[in-house]
Formats: C-alpha cells, sequence, structure tokens
C-alpha cells in the first residue's frame, strides 16, 4: 500500500486555497484553479469585453503585478493543489507558469483527475524548473507505461532530480532501485 504522507508538506509558506481565498470560491462555486501565466492570462482577457475599456490594460497589469510579486517570492517555495479537481487543461495551463515560481521546490497535485496528458505537459517544462526537488502525483489517473508518465520519469531521471522526489501511486521506486540510482550520481 502506498504511504500518502509521502505528499504531505509543511504546511508554513505555502500557497494553498486559503491564500487564494477559500471562502471567496465556495460562494462563487468556482473550482479553484492554479494561476495562469500572465502571457495566457492575457489571452483570455482579449476575449473578455470591458464597458470602460481602459480597465483591461489595468486588469492586466495589476495581475502581472501580483503573478509576478508571488511568483518571485521566496516565501512561496510549495504550490498544493491537491484535491483540487484539477484535469490536463489546468495542468497545462499551469506548465507555463511553473518556470517563472523562480523558487518553486514542491508541487502537491495529489488527488485530482491527471492523466498522461498531464503528466507529459509537466515533462515538457521540467526543464525550466531547476529547483523543482517534489511533484506527488499520487491518486490521479495516472498509468504507468504511458508515453507522458514515461517522458515525465525519464526526464526527472536524466535531471538528476531526487529519486523519491517524483511520487505517483506506486512510485517512488522500491528501495534497491533508489540506492542504485544513487550510486549512478542522482542523489
Amino acid at each position: 500500500l502506498f504511504d500518502v504522507s509521502l505528499c504531505e508538506t509543511d504546511q508554513s509558506s505555502i500557497i494553498t486555497m486559503e491564500v487564494i481565498g477559500r471562502d471567496i470560491l465556495s460562494i462563487s462555486k468556482v473550482s479553484p484553479l492554479p494561476p495562469l501565466a500572465p502571457k495566457a492570462f492575457e489571452f483570455q482577457l482579449q476575449h473578455k469585453k470591458f464597458t470602460n475599456p481602459s480597465d483591461y490594460e489595468l486588469a492586466l497589469r495589476l495581475y502581472k503585478e501580483a503573478f509576478s510579486t508571488i511568483a518571485a517570492s521566496e516565501e512561496y517555495q510549495k504550490l498544493d493543489f491537491s484535491k483540487s479537481s484539477l484535469v490536463d487543461k489546468d495542468i497545462e495551463n499551469l506548465s507555463h507558469a511553473l518556470p517563472l515560481f523562480t523558487y518553486l521546490q514542491e508541487l502537491n497535485l495529489h488527488d485530482n483527475f491527471i492523466t498522461d496528458t498531464g503528466a507529459e505537459s509537466i515533462a515538457d517544462v521540467l526543464h525550466r524548473c531547476p529547483w523543482l526537488r517534489k511533484i506527488c502525483l499520487t491518486a490521479n489517473e495516472l498509468e504507468e507505461g504511458l508515453a507522458g508518465l514515461d517522458k515525465l520519469q525519464k526526464r526527472w531521471r536524466e535531471e538528476g532530480r531526487p529519486p523519491d522526489g517524483l511520487i505517483f501511486d506506486g512510485y517512488p521506486a522500491p528501495i534497491e532501485d533508489m540506492q542504485q540510482a544513487r550510486t549512478a550520481g542522482f542523489s
């Protein structure tokens, strides 16, 4: 049986739904979503209608400022989107934002609806997140042997990340595999 405690994190200095505003989200019945990278936000904003056209520029400027402040803050080394009902499209959007979080070390995506496609989205930006040391993908819809998850595992190993830092159901590898990885230079 998999030990879910591997995905538990110290709750200090984490961007959680409480930081984003769980009360606001529960009142509005909006599902909590990870932040959009400024370019993705701008693209979505272009499809909105504003009564006052200057509000478009204001909204864009304020979002970019807020996003940049949070993403560049050393205070936020962990992102926790566990149990957020995220799907692959949300992970694709998040993958564009991840490289902008310059101090991010841990990403908790436990208990969502992420499939092989979402795993591939993360794999595609992993090289742009050199400080990332732990990703928890337990209780998702991932199957070992599919291309996206295999790609994520391969990139994780190739980049010399901690062998026990990529966590999904049935993984990390058994102790003997982790010891072999350490002797091969992955510590």
